[in-house]
């Protein structure tokens, strides 16, 4: 009987100190999905958020085999205060996130509220993330008005790497909401591109 319970307790030793490992995991994931909501929030990307919501969940992820081996009666009450404090860490999250998206919903409204179809789409992947919308000629968009009229919307990125920049423009067309063919694509050299090249 005492080569069983001797036994038994180098096990108990060796799964605590798994389970001591797993609780550091389960830490490490929720700091990190804690940084990308954060970011997300920042950002104030169209999509990011839920995108966002679901990493933080991941946070749980380890909790999984966490659980099993928690069936074990020694850990069951360590991990069911672990099990409560990432479910109250989710429900924060997903306040703080919720919260967020309201915010971004009403800042961005003056312009979701005049765009639809593809010129919507354009305008959340481009102009609401931070990407400089430009129409023919060059000239910025910046105003809701103006993203409704406009038939041309454009898009450039400069490549530093090499000895000279290089420039890439990205150019589509719309017809009322809806895009018209496929997307323009022209480069050149040079910190920015001439005014023909929006077009």
């Amino acid at each position: 009987m005492g080569g069983y319970v001797e036994e038994c307790l180098r096990a108990g030793d060796k799964f605590k100190a798994a389970y001591a490992s797993l609780v550091g995991g389960v830490k490490s994931e929720i700091e990190a999905a804690m940084s990308r909501v954060d970011q997300a929030l920042e950002n104030a990307c169209a999509g990011q958020f839920d995108r966002a919501l679901q990493e933080s969940e991941s946070s749980a992820k380890s909790l999984a085999l966490a659980r099993e081996l928690g069936k074990i009666e020694i850990l069951k009450g360590g991990m069911a205060d672990l099990t409560e404090s990432v479910d109250k860490l989710k429900t924060q999250i997903r306040e703080k996130v919720e919260k967020a998206k309201k915010a971004d919903e009403e800042k961005w409204k003056p312009y979701t509220s005049v765009l639809g179809g593809d010129k919507l789409k354009y305008f959340n992947d481009n102009y609401r993330c931070g990407t400089n919308v430009y129409g023919k000629g060059g000239g910025q968009i910046t105003e809701p008005q103006q993203f409704k009229n406009a038939s041309l919307m454009c898009s450039y990125s400069v490549d530093r790497n090499g000895v000279t920049p290089r420039w890439e423009t990205t150019c589509r067309r719309f017809d009322g909401n809806k895009q018209v063919g496929d997307a323009r694509r022209d480069s050149g050299w040079g910190d920015r591109p001439p005014s023909d090249a929006f077009k």
